[in-house]
């Protein structure tokens, strides 16, 4: 009993945050487009770390995704307006033509706090959100916004999971790596039980160390 006490490790309490953020990070990719967002997010992010940006590859990483994204974003809502302009083009010249919604608003609030975490070293975290509250924000800045927590929370979670060491580590020996497969299959099942991916995946990490070491 005195081993497991002294070394926490044995329980996978390190995997901890990065189970979070996999808990948290499937529930925003919720169309194709956000997916990929998080996957070149995650890519970015290694990379920079392995170049050696320290902490900055997750904002570097996060602004050029959800300033891609959000380009992305406008131009597919601009071909959808000329599609529909065509298409109403018979309607004649009295005849409404149908309004055009960019889907259910994103909340602001959240994703400002998200990026307030990501940019905690250069502007207070509160301050986004006391400035933009109660405020109609511009289409393209609101699509970017819609980006950042995935964007943010992919480039968080890619360097735990395949980086050891500043190396990028694939082998079986990473049992982050490994134990990110049922913490995804489990937050893809159980969308918004945080609490049973938690515990899935700090269970896998630590019956990994205790038969395979």
């Amino acid at each position: 009993a005195d081993d497991y006490l002294s070394d926490p490790q044995r329980f996978g309490l390190d995997y901890a945050l990065p189970a979070m953020f996999l808990a948290l990070l499937i529930p925003q990719c919720k169309e194709r487009l956000y997916t990929l967002a998080a996957l070149l997010a995650a890519f970015l992010s290694v990379v920079l770390a392995l170049c050696g940006t320290g902490r900055w590859n997750v904002i570097i990483a996060s602004v050029i995704t959800s300033t891609i994204g959000a380009l992305l974003l406008t131009r597919r809502a601009s071909r959808r307006t000329r599609e529909k302009r065509r298409k109403s083009a018979g309607y004649g010249p009295f005849r409404r033509l149908p309004s055009h919604t960019e889907g259910k608003r994103m909340n602001i609030d959240l994703s400002l706090c998200i990026a307030g975490m990501c940019l905690v070293t250069l502007l207070p975290r509160v301050l986004p959100v006391t400035l933009l509250a109660g405020r109609t924000l511009p289409p393209l800045l609101e699509r970017w916004l819609s980006f950042v927590p995935v964007s943010v929370l992919a480039a968080l979670v890619a360097p735990d999971l395949l980086l050891s060491q500043d190396r990028l580590n694939l082998s079986t020996d990473n049992f982050f790596l490994i134990a990110a497969v049922p913490t995804l299959l489990v937050s893809w099942y159980k969308k918004g039980s945080l609490s049973v991916a938690l515990a899935v995946g700090m269970g896998t990490v630590a019956l990994l160390r205790h038969y395979w070491v």
